[in-house]
This record gives structure tokens, C-alpha cells and sequence, in this order.
């Protein structure tokens, strides 16, 4: 079951919109992998 609503948003327009079960991107210090309920957070991503 898709339990997370993810954006992905640039200055000019939405790219991408969809109900996900888990995000994997790809940040600063490392590859971040985000699951329902989790913590609130602020992060550089990288391209990827």
C-alpha cells in the first residue's frame, strides 16, 4: 500500500507526482531512504 504523497518540484513546474511506499534519494553525506512516519527533515540533495 502507497502511503507517502511525493512532489518533486522544480522552479518552473511539478516533474513528478505520486503515491510511493518509500523515497530513496540521493544526499549530501549519503543515500537517504525515507519510510512512513518519518522524522521531519532539511537535507541537501545531490543530482541523482
Amino acid at each position: 500500500m502507497s502511503d507517502i504523497k511525493l512532489d518533486v518540484v522544480t522552479a518552473e513546474r511539478v516533474v513528478y507526482s505520486d503515491n510511493v511506499d518509500m523515497v530513496v534519494a540521493p544526499g549530501f553525506e549519503g543515500q537517504l531512504g525515507i519510510l512512513r512516519h518519518h522524522t521531519r527533515l532539511m537535507t541537501t540533495l545531490l543530482p541523482g
